[in-house]
């Protein structure tokens, strides 16, 4: 394939509102899940309110808008503006506070990011999605020589992390083979794709022949899973 790095895919252009409407019904819906009234759910998205570089003021529950001087150059109670001789809601008689509905809000929103709800929106690629004139023809599989998915970023880049073989069709994973591997491992051993790195000494160990102490086990003739057999026993685990 090409020479494109990571992040320079071309990225999903959404359909606003709609896009955010559908984040906004699912973030509503997750909240009377968790015990908020069911009236919530009339509350509709209002594309026109949010503004970016709000600060969130938890104890009153005001929304601020403030400069790089500090100074406040909006600021709203729900929908409700502040005039200038406004203090804000200082009430000591709420039935919860607002730093609490903010944890419960902020969530909700993780919870419909990451648990794979907002992908209800291949459903309806139309409404959700622009279609770009210039994107691929052929299914995107048959792109790449090698796709890998859910790999735990950025535990990835710095460690190693399980790879199993993964039967897009069926959604199956295959577990005969266990493979450990890091973005250095393809981008170092480009032969061997999935693989086990090899033992490493520290430069402060170089100094000592470990392998005559015994303390660097020889896995020349050993299989993978072999491997993992013989450290682990030899670290006591």
């Amino acid at each position: 394939m090409g020479t494109n790095g990571p992040g320079s895919a071309r990225p999903a252009a959404y359909k606003s509102p709609a896009y955010e409407t559908l984040a906004f019904e699912m973030l509503l819906e997750h909240l009377v899940c968790i015990g908020y009234p069911h009236q919530i759910l009339r509350y509709t998205y209002d594309p026109t309110f949010p503004t970016r570089g709000l600060v969130f003021d938890a104890l009153y529950g005001n929304l601020l808008k403030v400069d790089a001087h500090g100074n406040v150059l909006l600021g709203t109670h729900g929908f409700s503006s502040f005039s200038d001789c406004d203090t804000g809601y200082q009430h000591g008689n709420l039935f919860m506070s607002f730093r609490s509905l903010f944890q419960d809000v902020t969530d909700a929103m993780d919870y419909v990011h990451l648990s794979g709800c907002l992908k209800k929106t291949l459903e309806d690629l139309e409404k959700y999605l622009e279609k770009d004139a210039e994107a691929a023809a052929r299914p995107w599989r048959s792109y790449f020589d090698l796709i890998v998915v859910d790999t735990w970023k950025p535990h990835f880049f710095v460690e190693a992390t399980v790879l199993k073989q993964t039967l897009f069709s069926s959604q199956l994973m295959r577990y005969a083979d266990l493979y450990t591997a890091t973005c250095l491992s393809f981008l170092y051993h480009p032969l061997s794709s999935l693989y086990r790195a090899a033992w490493e000494l520290m430069p402060h160990e170089t100094a000592v022949e470990q392998e005559r102490a015994g303390l660097v086990p020889t896995f020349s003739f050993f299989s993978c899973s072999q491997r993992e057999q013989l450290f682990t026993e030899q670290e006591g685990y």
